[in-house]
């Protein structure tokens, strides 16, 4: 993953165990670590991780669908963006906004910090 895509307040999932995950906003990007606040499973929980640790999180549709895009009924693949501005296409594995067809989108990140590029507004997740 690169780091240098990374900025606050974006999704990332951490395994500290073979067997489980945690997903993390990131506070704060720090030569060499991460600082985070922990969203799922212990709310609140603030820790610091290597870079080696972060992964990216996959788009998916109930990502989609936790930061307030709707599915728009009446276009294949298409979704909505939450201030009814942007078309979303989304083939179940990457996507694009419209006006920004040569970027392909892969991961949450990437459309966090795509949405703000475009609107200059931050996408939240709940």
């Amino acid at each position: 993953m690169d780091i240098g895509q990374l900025r606050e307040g974006n999704i990332i999932v951490v395994y500290p165990r073979a067997n489980q995950e945690g997903i993390l906003s990131v506070k704060e990007v720090q030569p060499g670590s991460l600082l985070c606040d922990m969203l799922s499973p212990r709310p609140g929980y603030q820790f610091r991780i290597r870079f080696n640790e972060v992964n990216p999180v996959k788009l998916s549709t109930d990502w989609l669908v936790k930061a307030s895009f709707r599915k728009d009924p009446g276009a294949t693949g298409q979704w909505i963006s939450p201030d009814n501005q942007l078309a979303f296409i989304f083939s179940g594995e990457t996507g694009v906004f419209g006006n920004a067809a040569d970027r392909e989108l892969i991961y949450l990140h990437q459309l966090q910090n795509t949405y703000l590029e475009l609107t200059g507004k931050e996408l939240h997740i709940s």
